[in-house]
């Protein structure tokens, strides 16, 4: 998720050993399906345990891409707790967030909140319908139609092979 401000950058708790990290944690999920609950209550859980964890606090919508702030965010973070629910892949954002933990490498966490493994590995079920509004259509790439909302195809390859690692990988399931 994208922080648009600064007071979404602060700590959630004061740890002495983090080293290089800014962060211990940093959460990945959609907002509109995990935020008010289980989202959360773990990053509570992890404050109480003066573990320093970073969840956005701000939404945002599911056409935006993440800054550049954010990416500085996931690179300086330990690890990176993918809270994977039905309308994770809806989010550009979330898929931008995903690759970039690829790409740097990240410790990854997975959390399979009712979704299957299976699902997010292989794009299908509810992730199937959410890549269809991430590509372009030739018709729109002729016209230019809704470009905010439309990704290039190595975009979207590469958050459908971040997607494909993050479902083989050993998780939680909820």
């Amino acid at each position: 998720m994208a922080a648009s401000s600064s007071s979404a950058l602060s700590p959630s708790s004061s740890i002495s050993s983090l080293g290089s990290f800014t962060y211990e944690v940093f959460l990945s999920f959609r907002g509109v399906d995990t935020r008010q609950g289980f989202t959360w209550n773990l990053y509570q859980s992890l404050q109480n345990a003066r573990i320093e964890t970073f969840m956005d606090e701000e939404d945002i919508e599911a056409g935006e891409e993440i800054d550049e702030r954010l990416l500085k965010v996931i690179e300086g973070s330990r690890c990176c707790v993918v809270i994977l629910s039905s309308r994770y892949a809806d989010s550009k954002a979330c898929l931008m967030e995903l690759a970039a933990m690829f790409r740097l490498k990240k410790q990854i966490i997975p959390v399979f909140f009712y979704v299957e493994p299976s699902d997010v590995s292989h794009q299908s079920g509810p992730f199937k319908i959410d890549f269809s509004t991430h590509q372009k259509r030739p018709f729109e790439i002729a016209f230019s139609i809704h470009q905010k909302h439309s990704s290039s195809s190595r975009d979207v390859e590469e958050w459908r092979q971040a997607l494909t690692k993050v479902g083989e990988l050993k998780g939680f399931l909820i």
